[in-house]
């Protein structure tokens, strides 16, 4: 067997043996129940190990990730021109996000103990929201505003539908006390006055009539 060939057999074998070593080792998928920096620890123990190149480790290291990790070690691998350019940028994604959520759920969740004084409970309120407003990525920050946008647009739809309705409620209410103060004339009334009045003209021309004859005689 020549040299070249046993190169080949044992790059192959080589090969199969750490395929079977990486897939054992720990998956990363990104979500908050894991330790990024147990994780990375134990990763890079374990190609330590194997003795892997840093080209190798960026060619394995797919295998060891997946779910939202996988699919962003795919979308921008062709940044990672270096083993250490990769690790860099996977901590900052990773670790930048799990911090905002991690103090986003102590905001969430702060409650005011019995027992504790409410100057102290103020004061680490204050100081866990500017926690949070600190490391708050760019993109949360444009959800937060458009989140701003659509509440106060809301907001006022809701103003004025609510102003229409206190409007529409008044000038009911209005109009039923002027009801009230102005009652409507019965019918039957309504009726005597007529006959009165037309009483009335009936005496105005008679008496009329009586003048104009005095005069001519």
């Amino acid at each position: 067997m020549s040299n070249l060939n046993q190169d080949d057999v044992f790059g192959s074998l080589r090969s199969q043996l750490l395929l079977s070593h990486i897939e054992k080792l720990p998956k990363f998928d990104g979500k908050l129940n894991q330790s990024l920096s147990k994780w990375l620890g134990e990763i890079q123990e374990a190609m330590n190990m194997l003795k892997l190149t840093d080209a190798e480790k960026l060619f394995y290291i797919s295998l060891c990730l997946e779910g939202d990790a996988f699919e962003w070690f795919l979308d921008n691998k062709h940044l990672f021109l270096t083993w250490a350019v990769f690790i860099e940028k996977f901590i900052k994604i990773f670790r930048s996000s799990r911090n905002d959520d991690h103090l986003f759920d102590e905001l969430c969740h702060f409650e005011h103990g019995i027992n504790e004084n409410t100057t102290n409970y103020g004061f680490e309120f204050m100081k866990l929201h500017q926690e949070k407003k600190n490391t708050t990525t760019p993109i949360s920050r444009l959800n937060e505003q458009n989140r701003s946008t659509i509440h106060s647009t809301a907001n006022k739809k809701n103003n004025a539908t609510t102003t229409n309705i206190i409007t529409e409620d008044t000038n009911m209410v209005i109009g039923s006390v002027k009801a009230d103060l102005v009652p409507p004339v019965p019918q039957h009334f309504s009726a005597m006055n007529q006959i009165d009045f037309e009483i009335k003209e009936e005496t105005l021309n008679s008496e009329d009539k009586r003048e104009t004859s005095t005069i001519k005689a």
